[in-house]
């Protein structure tokens, strides 16, 4: 028989200092063996480093810690980096697994060589408790892809078990205005290279607490929520055709981005497109770039 292919559990680890021992044990926890345990801890204001480097002395992991903070989706892609196994995950620092997640995914990914990914179903807690059923997307890649930026939403795919040799070097994507739904832009970008399976059972627990990325991301005004939406879509469609140029002469795509633009904005937005969705780069960036200099002392010219 042939020895099984070791999986590769990521977690990057920020200021995780109250849930990352639980998140480990549970990636260690699981049936499938070999499996490495990589944490890259960004520079944290709490205990992370300690507590993972402690950990590491006495379990089988290996810890890296980074000496300034580069943010959830530099740090996502350091984990990507470390992997050199044919099969590997993304562990966000809160979570956790139920034991049999990992072979259950491989075990779909094995089964279907167009995969590129295998998720389960997702429920939370802490704040709420919910069941997220991810949405597959099967067949060619203009009917992946066509699904996705009509009725994909979620990023639960984030989180799955990834074919490496499928995915090639694809990084989660770093051009998100203040990395809101990067996750969901991987996702596009792993359409493009294959099919994302759903495992219909409930083995992953995704806690939901006021200082996850989710949660800073809510509490905007609808039409900064219409805003980013837009923009959201128009980084999508640059990541799609970054990927596969080809798809942006493709009709079905075209009016999968429009359906999605109109969608993501009030009654306002109704004749939004993905280059209006540009256009909402700006505002949200010079807001950003406000927020730099108040951090760096600068006086921020008034309007």
């Amino acid at each position: 028989m042939q020895p099984k292919p070791e999986v590769t559990i990521g977690i990057p680890a920020y200021n995780a200092g109250a849930f990352l021992e639980r998140t480990i044990r549970s990636a260690l926890d699981q049936t499938w063996s070999p499996t490495r345990v990589v944490v890259s801890v960004d520079h944290s204001d709490d205990n992370t480093a300690e507590l993972a480097l402690a950990l590491a002395s006495k379990w089988d992991l290996e810890v890296r810690v980074l000496p300034r903070r580069i943010g959830w989706v530099a740090n996502s892609n350091a984990v990507l980096r470390a992997a050199t196994s044919p099969y590997m995950m993304i562990l966000p620092h809160d979570d956790l697994l139920l034991p049999t997640y990992v072979a259950r995914c491989v075990a779909a990914l094995q089964a279907n060589r167009e995969a590129v990914v295998a998720c389960t179903d997702l429920s939370t807690f802490g704040q709420a408790e919910i069941t997220v059923h991810p949405m597959e997307l099967r067949g060619s890649q203009i009917e992946r892809v066509e699904g996705m930026v009509r009725d994909c939403f979620a990023g639960v795919a984030y989180r799955g078990v990834i074919d490496r040799a499928r995915l090639g070097h694809r990084l989660v994507p770093d051009i998100a205005v203040d990395d809101f739904a990067a996750d969901t832009l991987w996702v596009a970008r792993m359409c493009v290279a294959g099919e994302v399976l759903r495992v219909p059972e409930v083995l992953y627990r995704k806690l939901l607490h006021g200082k996850s990325a989710h949660s800073q991301w809510k509490g905007r005004s609808e039409r900064e929520e219409n805003q980013r939406w837009l923009a959201h879509t128009a980084e999508m469609e640059s990541v799609i055709y970054g990927d596969a140029p080809a798809l942006r002469h493709d009709p079905r795509i075209r009016e999968a981005f429009r359906v999605r633009a109109r969608r993501t904005g009030a009654a306002r937005f109704e004749d939004a497109t993905p280059i209006r969705g540009i256009a909402n780069h700006f505002p949200m960036l010079a807001a950003r770039i406000a927020r730099w200099r108040r951090k760096l002392g600068l006086r921020v010219r008034s309007s």
